[in-house]
């Protein structure tokens, strides 16, 4: 092997020493990689409690759903309670939407 050229980078002149310092660049050390998974535990746990207790809103709210007429209702007070659940509902589905694109995104982070 020819010795590296002046002012060329010592791992271009030696592919083996370049191999290693490619793969070196996503080597974590163990205490900083057990730190950032506690890390993104911290930050997963949360929104997957906050999905799971909207869950089962939505599950309660789509049952009451379900018991109350097809139709808009007799009196208005019927067709006021029948409007502000389906507006919950689809406030619950969006705020659901919202947490699960934050968890993937935290997830595919993580890897």
């Amino acid at each position: 092997m020819a010795p590296p050229q002046a002012g060329a980078p010592l791992a271009s002149a030696d592919p083996f020493l370049f191999a290693v310092l490619e793969a070196a660049k996503d080597v974590v050390p163990f205490a900083v990689d057990d730190e950032l998974a506690q890390r993104s535990h911290e930050a997963i746990a949360p929104l997957e409690r906050e999905l799971m207790h909207l869950s089962v809103m939505k599950d309660r709210l789509e049952a009451e759903q379900t018991r109350m007429p097809l139709s808009a209702g007799r009196t208005a007070t019927e067709r006021q309670h029948k409007q502000l659940v389906e507006e919950r509902l689809t406030e619950l589905n969006r705020r659901m939407v919202d947490i699960r694109a934050r968890l993937k995104k935290l997830c595919v982070a993580r890897r």
